[in-house]
């Protein structure tokens, strides 16, 4: 089926190389990231749209990884992107910035529980499940294409919010949606329909790193 109608397009790249991934349960912890493999960056950047609506979560591994992409070639003014609070991480309450052993010592048997529904399981101090994160990224993207029809977004996020709404779009349960690997700074594609077409999305890439 070819579709030809009205649609916004998104391209949702994750954040670059965060050296406490493993290490520490960050979520929408305000970590640093690595932006020194310049050879990735250019790579990425040259398979960016021009002219596009940019959008980042706000956290700095998001904006400083749209200003690695311009630094690299991408003709875009990082200055001018919107902050989308909705594109953090799935937020882990008060396990946030603590190692597994720590948490495991505030609680102790938290990280067995947790991993027995690591998708279901809301950390204690307004943490969230995958459901949780996948509805409020779901609705945000809602409202953008709403504001943006046929246009391209770039949007730099988080692998749990790129796989989120791979998800949603494929109506994968967060267990399956769970096998979806975003590698950082990979490009993902989709495109949301407009007009007769509304509520028909399509996914162009998923993890696309051209080096």
């Amino acid at each position: 089926m070819r579709l030809n109608g009205e649609k916004t397009r998104w391209w949702w790249v994750r954040h670059a190389l965060v050296p406490v991934a493993g290490k520490i349960v960050y979520g929408r912890t305000d970590v640093a990231c690595d932006t020194s493999d310049t050879v990735l960056f250019a790579a990425q950047a040259a398979r960016l749209p021009k002219d596009a609506i940019l959008v980042t979560s706000g956290l700095s591994r998001a904006v400083k990884t749209l200003e690695a992409l311009v630094a690299a070639g991408y003709p875009a003014d990082p200055a001018s992107a919107l902050v989308e609070p909705a594109f953090e991480e799935r937020f882990f309450g008060d396990w946030e910035n603590l190692s597994w052993d720590e948490i495991d010592g505030r609680d102790p048997g938290a990280p067995l529980r947790f991993w027995e529904n690591p998708f279901g399981f809301r950390p204690p101090g307004g943490g969230e499940n995958t459901f949780d994160h996948g509805v409020r990224v779901a609705a945000a993207v809602e409202q953008l294409n709403a504001l943006y029809p046929n246009r391209d977004i770039v949007a730099v996020a988080h692998a749990g919010t790129i796989r989120a709404q791979i998800g949603t779009v494929l109506s994968l349960s967060p267990v399956n949606a769970a096998v979806i690997d975003v590698d950082f700074v990979s490009i993902s594609r989709i495109d949301h329909y407009h007009d007769e077409l509304e509520g028909i999305a399509r996914i162009g890439a998923v993890n696309a790193v051209y080096v």
